[in-house]
């Protein structure tokens, strides 16, 4: 299987890129001001995720892995 990197350029979203949606002064019923808050609270998460993952790609990946072997090894065997 090919493996396959990707920069983490392609799916940062920086707070700087993004801005809070402002209330409109003519956006005064209740369905159009939650729209604005779930707006802005996923531009908040995205940023946040974002920058969550970019720590989590840049932690070191252990040199040693582990592995349980086979079912039968370690095991005691009675030879008759």
């Amino acid at each position: 299987m090919t493996n396959i990197t990707l920069s983490t350029q392609h799916y940062r979203i920086h707070r700087s890129d993004v801005e809070p949606v402002k209330e409109k002064t003519t956006e005064k019923n209740i369905f159009a001001k939650s729209i604005t808050a779930v707006r802005n609270s996923v531009i908040s998460l995205s940023t946040s995720l974002s920058d969550r993952f970019s720590l989590h790609l840049q932690t070191d990946i252990p040199t040693t892995h582990f592995h349980r072997g086979s079912a039968s090894e370690g095991r005691g065997s009675i030879n008759q």
